[in-house]
Order: C-alpha cells, then sequence, then structure tokens
C-alpha cells in the first residue's frame, strides 16, 4: 500500500513539474513574423518553365533559354544581389560547397541565379561575383543574371515560389530553396534551406539529367534514398539500405565461396 502512494505521488509530482515548467504557448510556437505571411513554395514538379529571359551578367549580356539548358541539368535559384540576409547565405554556401557535388558547374550542369529585385543592376552582380570570391572560369560557369525584374518574379512564381517586397523597406521576403529543371526546362524537384546537403544536390542533378550524369555508384546509393517533396530533401529508406545490404551479403559470400572453391587442394587419384 505504501508503494503504491509513492509511485501515485511522484506521479502527482511529474504532472505539476511539467505543468510547471512547460513554456508558455508563445514560446513553445512562435508566430511567424508578418513579413513571411504568405512566402511559400509550392510543388510545381513536372511543369515546364519559360525561360526566353534576356538577362545582362557581371560580365555581359545573356539569353537565358531552352537554347541555354538544352542537354543539361540546371540548378535555379532567385535572388537579389544586394541581400546580407538569406541570399547571401544561400549564394555564399552555392559557392563554398561546389566542389563537395562532384560535378562541373557550366559542364554537367547549368548554375543559373535570377534576380527578382528591379534595383539590381550589372554592377550589383559584379559586386556579388566579387563577394563570393569567383574566379573567371567559376563565374563563366555560374550566370548571375539581372534583367526584366518582373518577368524573373513571373518565372519564381510559376516555380511555386511566393516572393513578396517587405512593406517600409527594400527588402523581399522569400523561402530559401533552389529549383532543379531536367535539360528540356521541365521542373524535376526542389532543394530547401540556405545549404542543402551535397548528397541532395548530387542526387537531384543526377536524377534530372535523365541518364546523362552519374557513376554507377550514384544509382547503386540513390536506389536506397527516396526524394521527400516536404522536406525537399532525400531520405533513406529502410527497406532499400536493407535490401542493398543483403545484397551486398550475398555478393561477398559467393566471392569469398568461389575463392575457397578456387583454392581449394587437389586430391591426387591413387590407382588402385
Amino acid at each position: 500500500m505504501k508503494h503504491a502512494i509513492r509511485i501515485m505521488g511522484a506521479t502527482a509530482m511529474l504532472i505539476v513539474s511539467a505543468a510547471w515548467f512547460s513554456p508558455p504557448s508563445s514560446l513553445a510556437a512562435p508566430e511567424r513574423p508578418e513579413a513571411l505571411e504568405g512566402v511559400r513554395v509550392d510543388d510545381r514538379s513536372g511543369q515546364t518553365l519559360d525561360l526566353e529571359l534576356e538577362l545582362e551578367g557581371a560580365d555581359g549580356r545573356y539569353l537565358l533559354s531552352e537554347r541555354l539548358i538544352a542537354g543539361k541539368p540546371t540548378l535555379l535559384t532567385f535572388n537579389y544581389f544586394k541581400c546580407r540576409g538569406v541570399c547571401d547565405l544561400q549564394l555564399r554556401m552555392i559557392a563554398r560547397d561546389l566542389p563537395a557535388w562532384g560535378l562541373e558547374a557550366g559542364e554537367d550542369f547549368n548554375l543559373v541565379s535570377l534576380s527578382f529585385d528591379p534595383e539590381d543592376t550589372p554592377e550589383s552582380a559584379a559586386d556579388r561575383v566579387s563577394l563570393l570570391g569567383l574566379d573567371s572560369d567559376d563565374e563563366a560557369a555560374w550566370l548571375l543574371g539581372v534583367g526584366n525584374a518582373e518577368e524573373a518574379l513571373k518565372r519564381a512564381r510559376a516555380s511555386g515560389i511566393e516572393i513578396r517586397p517587405v512593406e517600409g523597406s527594400d527588402q523581399w521576403a522569400h523561402p530559401a530553396v533552389a529549383v532543379v529543371l531536367s535539360p528540356d526546362g521541365t521542373i524535376a524537384s526542389y532543394l530547401g534551406g540556405v545549404r542543402p546537403e551535397p548528397r541532395d544536390v548530387r542526387f537531384a542533378l543526377v536524377g534530372a539529367s535523365r541518364g546523362e550524369l552519374g557513376s554507377f555508384a550514384d544509382f547503386i546509393w540513390m536506389s536506397c534514398f527516396s526524394y521527400d517533396p516536404h522536406s525537399q530533401s532525400y531520405v533513406p529508406v529502410a527497406w532499400k539500405l536493407m535490401r542493398l545490404g543483403g545484397a551486398a551479403t550475398v555478393l561477398m559470400l559467393g566471392s569469398w565461396l568461389g575463392f575457397m572453391w578456387r583454392s581449394r587442394p587437389e586430391i591426387e587419384e591413387v590407382p588402385c
């Protein structure tokens, strides 16, 4: 009886403690800043993006069109180059992680960042190139383009990305996301966050290339992951990993048995 009373007392103390130390709702679930209300990404995978845009970059004039992206997947971001917040982080992380993707921008895939800010100029793009520490080869491989801001915003919204100006400032509210396009301009997937995992970027570009990129190892690893549109990333699938582990075990066991069979001592036949 005393033992039961002790248990009941301890349980009551836990309940009281939980109620006492639980943070108020304002701390447990902070309200979203008003400037970010309505800023979201709607999945438009499978839709084709019209990229007939005349752009000016840091070193000249480009025409971003289906002819430019033909034959290669494209990693596309929407930014404004004077931003010192989300855009700055996203672009810096791309510049830092490019080598970790294991693919060559300009050769294996197109890397394009479009400005949606009407105040951005080719000089803004040049300043951004300088801040990112890009050399001439990187600059040629990575198009940071400015042009008709309204047209760039239309492309962002056609991609499912909601962008809006912050009232009373020269800032813009927008999500940190990259759009991955297949060689014909079809939206293949999205990569969320200022720094997607290098593995996810590689998987997305290899998957969007429709067999033109990637090694045998890529396809083996990709068979164990699935793209999750909610997290905008690739997540491991347990049963696929188990299947790969089982196949590897059978392969190693077969190799070992084959080796043992070949290395067995030969038995000489003795005539009767």
